[in-house]
C-alpha cells in the first residue's frame, strides 16, 4: 500500500482514540482497519469496572466493520498514548487471524509495517475444530433443512440437492461431509422419503416430494 493510504489509516486510528474510553489505566487506544473495498472502520478501547470485560481497539473496529456486512480486509492502523508503539493483544490477533492471515499492521510510532501472520504463529483455526468419526457419533445430528430443485429426467419425478444444512451440535463441513451425509440419506430412506439416490441426485418418494424444502427430524443418526 501507498504511503498515503498507510498514512489515511493512521490518521484515523489517531482521531479514534480521542474517543477512547479509560478511566481506569488511562491508556488510550485507536485503530482503523480498511475493508478490501477500501471502506475505513475505526475503533477505540472502552474499559469497564469489571476489568475483564474491557473491550480493544482493534476488535471495536473490526467488528463494527463485520456488524455492517464487510468481511475481507487488508490492512489495519493502531494508534496509542503510550510512549511505546502498542502491538495487538493476543486476543486481538487471534480475531483478526479469522479473516486474514496476512493483514497488513501499520503502528503510529514505527515506520515498519507488519504482517499479521509474523505476529502470531500457531493460531486456533477452524481446521481444529474438525470433529473425529467417534465425537461425530456421540454428538449426532439433531435435524436437517432438505432444499431440492427439480430436474427434467424422468418427467420431473427426479431431485437434486440443491442445499444441505445440517443444525445441531455435529459441524457439518467439506471435510466432515462424506462421513455426515450418507447415513442421513439411510435415514430418509428408512423414513420414506428416498426412493435412490447417486451422486447428490436422489428420487423422491410421495412423502419426500410433499416435504421437499422442510426440516428433517434426523436426530441421533451417526
Amino acid at each position: 500500500m501507498s504511503s498515503t493510504g498507510r498514512n489515511e489509516l493512521i490518521d484515523a486510528a489517531n482521531s479514534a482514540l480521542k474517543n477512547a474510553y479509560s478511566p481506569y489505566s488511562k491508556f488510550r487506544v485507536g485503530a482503523a482497519i480498511r475493508s478490501k473495498e477500501g471502506k475505513i472502520f475505526t475503533g477505540c478501547n472502552i474499559e469497564n469496572a469489571s476489568y475483564s470485560l474491557a473491550v480493544c481497539a482493534e476488535r471495536v473496529a473490526l467488528f463494527k466493520a463485520v456488524s455492517e456486512g464487510y468481511k475481507s480486509f487488508d490492512s489495519i492502523a493502531i494508534s496509542s498514548s503510550g510512549v511505546k508503539p502498542a502491538f495487538p493483544c493476543g486476543a486481538c490477533r487471534q480475531v483478526l487471524m479469522e479473516f486474514n492471515p496476512d493483514l497488513r499492521i501499520y503502528l503510529d510510532q514505527v515506520p515498519t509495517n507488519y504482517q499479521l501472520s509474523d505476529l502470531i504463529s500457531h493460531p486456533f483455526s477452524r481446521d481444529q475444530m474438525i470433529l473425529s468419526e467417534t465425537d461425530r457419533k456421540i454428538l449426532g445430528t439433531r435435524y436437517l433443512e432438505l432444499l431440492c430443485e427439480k430436474t427434467q429426467e424422468n418427467q420431473g419425478k427426479r431431485f437434486r440437492f440443491s442445499k444441505i444444512e445440517v443444525y445441531g451440535r455435529d459441524r457439518l463441513d467439506a471435510y466432515n461431509r462424506d462421513i455426515v451425509i450418507p447415513p442421513i440419506i439411510q435415514k430418509l430412506r428408512q423414513l420414506g422419503y428416498i426412493e435412490e439416490y447417486e451422486n447428490d441426485e436422489i428420487s423422491l418418494t410421495p412423502l419426500g416430494r410433499k416435504n421437499c424444502g422442510k426440516q428433517v427430524v434426523v436426530d441421533e443418526i451417526i
